[in-house]
């Protein structure tokens, strides 16, 4: 998905820009995330850093550049007698 599906920066913390990119096989639902944030090093100079959060019971891989990155196997399908989800209010601006 090429559009971020969220972006944010932090003036207190000198994070100027950060974007959560959801990513997918089907077109329109994600399985692992992607974050990336624009940080500075101890010089002051930007490097970007980035996380991979998962989305998905399925297997997931990410590469760059051709390496993988980092992976995570599937997980045993099982029965759960309900599912539960945790939302962290955003701050809009």
């Amino acid at each position: 998905m090429p559009k971020p599906l969220f972006e944010y920066d932090d003036p207190k913390s000198s994070l100027p820009i950060g974007a959560v990119f959801g990513m997918t096989s089907t077109g329109t639902n994600p399985s692992p995330l992607l974050l990336i944030e624009a940080r500075p090093d101890k010089q002051g100079k930007l490097r970007w850093e980035y996380a991979t959060p998962r989305m998905t019971s399925g297997p997931v891989r990410f590469r760059m550049d051709d390496k993988e990155i980092w992976s995570e196997s599937g997980v045993a399908n099982a029965t759960f007698d309900n599912w539960t989800y945790y939302f962290l209010a955003p701050e809009f601006r």
